[in-house]
């Protein structure tokens, strides 16, 4: 038997919100680490040590990193909106929608807009745009029922899969994107296979 210890640094300054969005994200984390165990791990951090946080869409073991940020950062925004519903200061719902993705190579991994108070009285300053290389709203395209436009000539046509679904399929071998999808449709009967595939293409990821 071992023992997981997680140490969650934030400053109280930041609010109630913040501080369980980044408890969040970091036990999402510890949930994969469980699963996939210390080797996969190992890969992880050395490329946060080698390249920083996210690095380059390029960099060796990039897939990693795709798929850890992916899940790390879809929990926290979840269940951030779960706690705290729709009006919470760090992510509006329709910002789970509003992911551009971006093609490889490119430098930006995870960028983030948000609205203006000044401008918007119903504004609380929270996230309402995302894009980047790393795809923070693929799992909320696998989960959801609407068919938005992920870019230009691709619709997201994806729906009903669930947080177990892709949990299971987020095993010590899944180390990139297109892994994660063969995976979660070989896991699920190739469930909707053909809309799937469009939609990791989508997202730069065929």
């Amino acid at each position: 038997m071992y023992y997981l210890i997680v140490i969650i640094k934030n400053a109280p300054s930041q609010g109630t919100a913040k501080v369980f969005e980044s408890t969040f994200h970091k036990l999402a984390h510890a949930s994969h680490f469980k699963q996939v165990g210390s080797s996969y791990w190992i890969k992880y951090i050395n490329y946060i040590i080698t390249y920083g946080p996210y690095g380059n869409d390029h960099d060796m073991n990039n897939g990693i990193v795709a798929v850890g940020e992916m899940w790390g950062y879809h929990m926290g925004y979840f269940l951030t909106l779960q706690h705290f519903g729709d009006e919470n200061p760090i992510i509006h719902p329709v910002a789970m929608e509003n992911f551009t993705p971006f093609s490889r190579p490119s430098n930006r991994d995870i960028k983030k807009r948000r609205c203006n108070p000044q401008l918007d009285i119903n504004c609380n300053g929270n996230i309402i745009e995302m894009d980047g290389w790393i795809p923070v709203g693929i799992i909320h395209n696998l989960m959801d029922r609407s068919a938005d436009i992920v870019r230009q000539g691709f619709t997201d046509n994806v729906s009903d899969y669930t947080l177990s679904q892709i949990f299971n399929a987020l095993q010590s071998d899944v180390q990139s994107l297109q892994a994660f999808r063969n995976r979660l449709l070989s896991n699920n009967g190739n469930r909707q296979q053909a809309q799937v595939k469009k939609l990791f293409e989508a997202y730069y990821y065929n």
